[in-house]
């Protein structure tokens, strides 16, 4: 009799367990396709000295955004906004290298904003549409010199690019440095960090939805083969990105390269966090590259 209580306790336990893994594969399922579904967005109105564009990417999708051209011929830099934003997320940086003569791209990834798509990608498509804006500008404005500032799922997807032989430098604010960091620890903070250990079963599934193999989707694998000045930024209070992994970034990193680590920031716009020191730093990163 003892011995068959302690079996049907044993089954009951077994069965709890696989409970819980059910649940947590149809949860990881569902917050996955949550992630990747398209974000549209009605950009609203025109802000004045810019004008509309669209081009179609090699990701095969047709790209909208707005082109502010400056007088002054310093160059063009092309901001690139985060998961499930757009281009207005990078609209008051826009507007503060306006002020200093830069010419100004921004665009909406595939499957955010205005732009078509049906499914957010992590950086597979994406970094497509990095390498068609690149061409626009050049295309557009000839010889011009370009940079490229890119915010979390921006900054991954001009690393994951490979375009730094056609730019002048590159700011990645925010970057995972593996997906399989990015997964575990968003899990780890929004969730629970136990649950965090199962970080396998969702990345499978993110494998299966956008048909990707993992080195893909690892930023800290491109960043090495950078050729052109590079600019880190990343919050020391990050719970997506550590801080420890933003450090990991710096030093695979070739020279010329910086690193800002800025205090009690988090996962967040850093240029809104820390205005002033933001715009210090990255003008001076920007006007010795640049020009």
């Amino acid at each position: 009799m003892i011995h068959m209580n302690k079996l049907i306790r044993t089954i009951k336990i077994f069965a709890i367990c696989v409970f819980v893994l059910i649940c947590f594969f149809i949860g990881s399922h569902v917050l996955v396709l949550i992630t990747l579904a398209p974000v549209r967005a009605n950009i609203g109105n025109l802000p004045p000295g810019y004008k509309e564009i669209e081009f179609r990417s090699d990701s095969g999708e047709d790209i909208r955004g707005w082109f502010y051209n400056s007088s002054s011929k310093k160059g063009t830099i092309i901001l690139l906004h985060g998961i499930r934003a757009n281009r207005l997320a990078m609209l008051a940086r826009s507007n503060f290298l306006i002020k200093y003569g830069y010419s100004i791209l921004l665009i909406d990834f595939q499957s955010h904003g205005e732009s078509s798509g049906e499914l957010i990608t992590i950086g597979i498509k994406e970094s497509q549409d990095v390498r068609s804006a690149i061409r626009y500008i050049q295309e557009k404005q000839g010889k011009s010199k370009i940079g490229i500032i890119g915010s979390s799922l921006g900054g991954a997807s001009a690393l994951l690019a490979d375009i730094s032989e056609e730019i002048d430098f590159m700011i990645v604010e925010s970057v995972f440095s593996t997906i399989d960091s990015a997964i575990r620890n968003r899990v780890a903070s929004k969730i629970a960090k136990p649950i965090a250990l199962l970080t396998p079963i969702a990345y499978y599934i993110l494998k299966y939805e956008i048909n990707i193999s993992e080195s893909g989707l690892n930023p800290i694998d491109h960043i090495k083969k950078v050729k052109c000045p590079i600019f880190v930024i990343s919050g020391r209070d990050d719970l997506y990105t550590f801080e420890s992994e933003a450090e990991e970034m710096y030093q695979r990193a070739q020279t010329p390269k910086e690193l800002w680590l800025v205090s009690n920031a988090g996962h967040v716009d850093l240029h809104a966090f820390s205005r002033v020191e933001y715009e210090n730093k990255v003008l001076s990163f920007i006007e010795r590259h640049m020009n």
